[in-house]
């Protein structure tokens, strides 16, 4: 019943047929299955098996029966381990990312001191400043480091949305945070316009809304 579910094929269509039709397993180390069960009476097999839903990974052992010193058939015994290497990888990449934001969360924090005295030392001097090309000049710079420092702050809180509480938000803010976060992907290949109307504040994470706007662009 395993193999006829496994190779969607009927019993009619799997009997008497050669192992190697039956079960098409590519062995990592490219030998054929049967040859090496019958040379060395158990076989541990760990390789690729070809279904009609995509290969699947298994692992598993081939013994040899014998009659009287005459082989008469090969009994294979496979794991299917395709989810659970699926699973691994999934755990693995969460990991990573969590790693990832911790970096962030710590390379955000380590920022906002330097630009807070840029911020300070531009506002300063734009009050000081006569009119004229300085004053725009030093106007430009203070909306760059603003811009900064609004990118320093989504990226702390979208690194760590559990220092978030859930909240009323403007629907427009995780648009924005998520183009402004992605821009350099895709201010080469399009270009974006926005037509975004007054709308009602929504209740929720206005971070994990952030996130998956994200992952839709990227």
């Amino acid at each position: 019943d395993a193999a006829t579910r496994l190779m969607a094929r009927s019993d009619d269509e799997l009997l008497q047929r050669p192992l190697a039709d039956v079960i098409p397993i590519q062995r990592k180390d490219g030998g054929d299955l049967v040859a090496a069960a019958r040379e060395q009476e158990r076989v541990t097999l760990d390789g690729s098996l070809d279904t009609p839903s995509g290969p699947r990974s298994m692992v598993g052992t081939a013994v040899a029966l014998r009659q009287r010193g005459a082989l008469f058939g090969v009994v294979v015994a496979l794991r299917d381990l395709t989810d659970l290497l699926a699973a691994r990888r999934q755990l693995e990449f969460a990991e990573r990312l969590s790693s990832l934001g911790t970096m962030a969360a710590g390379t955000a924090h380590e920022l906002n001191n330097p630009l807070s005295v840029v911020l300070a030392n531009l506002e300063l001097a734009i009050d000081e400043s006569m009119e004229g090309d300085v004053r725009r000049y030093l106007s430009e710079a203070r909306d760059a480091a603003q811009r900064v420092v609004r990118i320093v702050s989504d990226l702390r809180l979208l690194s760590q949305p559990q220092l978030e509480t859930v909240r009323h938000f403007d629907p427009r803010e995780p648009l924005l945070r998520a183009l402004n976060f992605t821009r350099s992907l895709w201010r080469q290949c399009a270009a974006v316009e926005l037509h975004l109307q007054p709308t009602p504040l929504v209740l929720g994470s206005s971070t994990r809304i952030t996130q998956v706007l994200v992952n839709l662009i990227t």
